[in-house]
């Protein structure tokens, strides 16, 4: 997941500074974060999708649809979602 995170992150021009601020930690945390050595807080993984411009399911499964723009509004699959976590675990 670090890696999905990171990479994703410099696609957008988002600094781990910038990132850090929007979730409310330090950039020292987004790098263990994106380096593998932990993982964000699930209370923070709806927002850490916002900002990578990604649905939840899309952030959990760690995969960008091209051409697929994340949607505000968009209807939360919580089938989906739960697999996900399953497989994330």
């Amino acid at each position: 997941m670090g890696n999905f995170l990171s990479n994703r992150r410099k696609s957008l021009g988002i600094t781990q500074s910038h990132a850090a601020e929007f979730l409310g930690y330090t950039p020292q945390q987004v790098s263990i974060w994106e380096s593998g050595k932990g993982y964000p807080n699930l209370s923070i993984w709806d927002r850490y999708a916002r900002l990578l411009r990604l649905d939840l399911s899309s952030f959990l499964s760690e995969t960008v649809v091209e051409g697929v723009e994340f949607a505000e509004g968009r209807a939360f699959d919580i089938k989906a979602f739960s697999a996900n976590l399953r497989k994330l675990r």
